[in-house]
């Protein structure tokens, strides 16, 4: 398995638990619970790869970001960790007790081997796992920090990972964290070779930056703070310049690329505004 899969993100039971909290009704969840229980056991059938609890999905969404044919992935694996958290809330709220104790449990085995077999201490990051070679596939990218997404990276690794976020010669731009660290041979903040846009190769992403954000109000407010305010302005700049919600944003100078009717997920922005805007001061 690997660039042969096509699969996205497993985050509708995230989706489905946060319009639940905006107020939708019990029925809501007990009408999708079933198939996104179906979807989890999918991805443990279908997409698990040794060692126990990692899981492979080919591109994930990222069409172009470079990563081996055959991987144990950081990202697949993280949101197997938080489909896992997402559904034993479900669970809990639907009165269904076992359920929510095995996806408790499951989340623990999948956070175990992330942390096991995915973080390279060296560089103080999470990678995919080539398992033709067993070796780690060292580019730094929004894959390694899914793990953050999803919670489960231990207490004595935060700082490393927020160290990078962090840095603006890594993933800090302008326009909010990019897609992949700015220092690596293959960074294309806006066009590659031939003027093709370069994707996920350095740009920002509105979607990934509203699940940092979440996932840094916890452990490093300023720092989530920081981001949501970039990624508002610099949305706000391009809006207000073009008329438009682009696709996603340079990693350098956070001009708007690609399809230029994005609402569908730039408009998460719309998000980092709501729960946030203005930064307090």
């Amino acid at each position: 398995m690997g660039h042969g899969r096509r699969e996205c993100p497993p985050i509708f039971a995230w989706a489905a638990w946060r319009v639940f909290q905006a107020g939708a009704d019990r029925s809501f969840l007990e009408e999708l619970y079933a198939s996104l229980q179906r979807q989890y056991d999918y991805w443990w059938k279908t997409l698990a790869i040794g060692p126990r609890g990692l899981f492979t999905g080919g591109f994930m969404g990222m069409d172009n970001l470079p990563r081996p044919n055959a991987a144990a992935q950081a990202d697949a694996s993280a949101w197997m960790a938080l489909f896992a958290a997402d559904l034993a809330r479900m669970a809990d709220e639907l009165g269904d007790p076992a359920a929510a104790q095995r996806y408790r449990t499951d989340r623990s085995v999948i956070a175990d081997a992330v942390n096991a077999h995915l973080w390279e201490q060296e560089r103080g990051f999470y990678f995919d796992l080539d398992t033709s070679t067993e070796r780690l596939f060292t580019v730094r990218s929004y894959s390694g920090h899914i793990p953050l997404v999803a919670g489960i990276v231990p207490a004595d690794r935060l700082p490393r990972i927020l160290d990078a976020l962090r840095d603006e010669d890594a993933f800090l731009s302008p326009g909010g964290i990019r897609s992949l660290d700015a220092s690596s041979p293959v960074y294309e903040p806006g066009y590659a070779a031939r003027g093709v846009n370069s994707n996920w190769l350095g740009p920002v992403w509105v979607p990934l930056q509203l699940l940092l954000v979440d996932a840094l109000t916890e452990v490093d407010p300023t720092l989530a703070t920081d981001i949501r305010q970039r990624v508002v302005t610099n949305v706000e700049r391009e809006w207000l310049e073009t008329g438009r919600l682009w696709e996603y944003y340079d990693g350098d100078t956070g001009e708007g690329l690609g399809a230029d009717a994005q609402a569908g997920w730039t408009a998460a922005v719309a998000n980092l505004i709501a729960e946030g805007w203005p930064a307090p001061r």
